[in-house]
């Protein structure tokens, strides 16, 4: 643990070997152990998440006002419709963007314009408005 100084007289002490047993000066290690065991302690206790982690919030889901189209399904008069699938958007304001339409030939436009022109109350997480993606299938079967 010791070695000799470049200067060759006085004995050079590893900081650390301060703490082992057996140094080269023993009573030094125990109130400098205690002092730093203090201080670690101290620290530990004191020491906390800057930002404790959020709870997941509830989320209500969006629900339909009213559309000011028909959908396809009240025109057709009793034609069957044939199988169709529609992904929207719901904004943070209840108007519905980003519609893809899967399936339904020429019936497709028709309810692209009508899920257009819903309007729905907005879904909220922990009370405030927020924007989800809803899914719907359309078909023959209603």
């Amino acid at each position: 643990m010791e070695a000799r100084s470049r200067k060759g007289d006085a004995p050079f002490v590893f900081f650390a070997a301060r703490f082992l047993p057996g140094s080269a000066d023993p009573g030094y290690h125990r109130p400098m152990r205690r002092l730093v065991l203090a201080t670690v302690l101290l620290a530990s206790a004191c020491a906390r998440d800057a930002r404790p982690e959020r709870k997941p919030g509830k989320l209500v889901p969006a629900l339909l006002v009213g559309c000011a189209i028909e959908s396809p399904s009240a025109k057709a008069g009793g034609a069957s419709l044939p199988d169709m699938s529609a992904d929207f958007q719901v904004d943070a304001r209840g108007k519905v963007r980003e519609v893809h339409i899967q399936g339904g030939g020429p019936y497709a436009k028709a309810l692209k314009r009508h899920l257009e022109s819903c309007e729905y109350q907005p879904a909220t997480k922990d009370g405030r408005p927020v924007a989800t993606r809803r899914a719907a299938l359309y078909g023959g079967y209603q």
